[in-house]
């Protein structure tokens, strides 16, 4: 089997900004090429202006995809395109799933829709002329980012001043409307869900069957650590120092409700293989589904859904080797 394999590589001259914040390091992509290479030649395909004409040329047996792209919200579905119009089978999810969910205000309408709870909130395209509806204290941040960028420590506003300077910034240095919400007081949990492969190799037009993925270990992201942020700020992403508490002290129902909230978000949205959802709760502990991330790091050192994964029985390898089963469970027989 050839497998490709597509990724953004960070630029370690930038590791003080978060311009690169949602690539991956030399060490994530060489744990995953090690895994690869047990299972069929590997491909390295890095997500540059020679990319398209590399697959095209290459056309592997199928593409492990970790690729962020570059650009506005589609980036994350470069890959995927490229990939459907070429006829090569890949993991993750497909390229609607994964623009839809690049977008976070069109997510949350998304789940609003189909009954699950998400806080309110208002997108800025300009300067606010007025306070949002639901008032301060409000937070901040980039609508079509991932790993934190964009969240920094003013991004908890409360006034107006703070939240005309804080748009402001999102709108000139990220170059994005900003969503604004109400700031909920409470603590961060992650949801990661696994798909699972096909038994069988089916080859049909509508692809592999999306079953009902495996629930990892739903665990809380400890915050207030680094220099008192009470929320998961790009402070925290920079410096690898996310605690993860992987049996949370909570009510089982709560984790119960997030869990199923999660399952409920997966097949509305049409996630496939790997998903992280995360909430926050207010200060009475009720949850808020606030945004999902249908590509989540793979790092084997600070990657949240790898160390789920870990709690819940499967290591690093042996989670890449399910990612990779979906997809190679899709390739046609010639």
């Amino acid at each position: 089997m050839r497998i490709g394999f597509t990724y953004n590589l960070k630029n370690p001259v930038l590791s003080e900004t978060d311009t690169h914040a949602e690539y991956e390091t030399r060490e994530t992509v060489d744990s995953i090429s090690r895994v690869l290479a047990e299972e069929g030649e590997v491909i390295m395909l890095p997500f540059d202006r020679n990319l398209i004409s590399a697959l095209a040329g290459e056309r592997p047996d199928l593409v492990f995809n970790i690729a962020e792209g570059w650009g506005g919200r589609d980036r994350e579905s470069f890959v995927p395109v490229l990939c459907a119009a070429l006829g090569i089978p890949y993991t993750g999810s497909d390229a609607v799933t994964l623009g839809l969910t690049m977008d976070k205000a069109l997510t949350k309408r998304t789940v609003r829709d189909a009954g699950m709870r998400t806080a309110d909130f208002v997108l800025y395209r300009g300067t606010p002329r007025e306070a949002p509806p639901f008032g301060f204290p409000a937070f901040v941040k980039p609508n079509c980012d991932g790993s934190s960028r964009g969240i920094r420590r003013d991004s908890l506003v409360r006034d107006m001043d703070a939240l005309i300077g804080r748009v402001r910034v999102i709108l000139e240095e990220y170059g994005q409307p900003a969503l604004v919400e109400p700031y909920l007081e409470g603590r961060d949990f992650c949801v990661g869900l696994l798909g699972r492969a096909p038994q069988r190799v089916l080859c049909t037009r509508s692809g592999p069957r999306n079953d009902p993925p495996e629930i990892l270990r739903t665990c809380e992201v400890l915050l207030g650590h680094e220099e008192g942020i009470p929320f998961f700020s790009f402070e925290y992403k920079r410096r690898d120092i996310d605690r993860l508490d992987m049996a949370p002290d909570i009510f089982p129902a709560t984790i119960l409700g997030m869990e199923e909230t999660a399952l409920a978000a997966w097949e509305t949205l049409g996630c496939r293989d790997y998903t992280r959802i995360d909430f926050r709760t207010d200060s009475r502990g009720i949850p808020y589904l606030l945004e999902v991330n249908a590509l989540p790091g793979l790092s084997p050192v600070s990657g949240i859904i790898v160390r789920q994964a870990e709690a819940s029985g499967i290591p690093f390898d042996a989670l890449i080797r399910r990612i990779l089963a979906r997809a190679a469970g899709s390739i046609r027989v010639r």
